[in-house]
């Protein structure tokens, strides 16, 4: 079932006119966060250095199962791995037949 939760990906140079279109509904509640959405460290959490000290990362960064759930509701992100999963074993012999002709490749 969905949150309610909206994601808005903003570019830098588009930042200004959404911020404009913020500014008409003064009663909209508004939170910022930086998303990531695979942790490559999993089942470790996510700590990459360079974001150490930027931010906030209780309350500014949400990765992976935080982040899929916030936008999906409860259990999106172990939903969207299943998906992952049944298309990863229904499409495994086309992945192993694709990538079978770089072996061929002499460096």
């Amino acid at each position: 079932m969905p949150s309610g939760n909206i994601a808005i990906h903003l570019h830098l140079k588009e930042g200004g006119d959404f911020l404009l279109g913020v500014l008409k509904y003064p009663d909209t509640n508004i939170h910022s966060y930086i998303a990531i959405p695979y942790n490559p460290y999993e089942p470790k959490p996510y700590e990459r250095w360079t974001l150490k000290g930027m931010l906030d990362l209780d309350k500014e960064l949400k990765v992976a199962k935080e982040f899929w759930d916030f936008l999906g509701g409860a259990d999106a992100y172990n939903d969207l791995l299943s998906c992952f999963e049944e298309a990863g074993i229904e499409l495994r012999p086309h992945i192993y037949k694709y990538f079978s002709k770089f072996k061929s490749l002499k460096h």
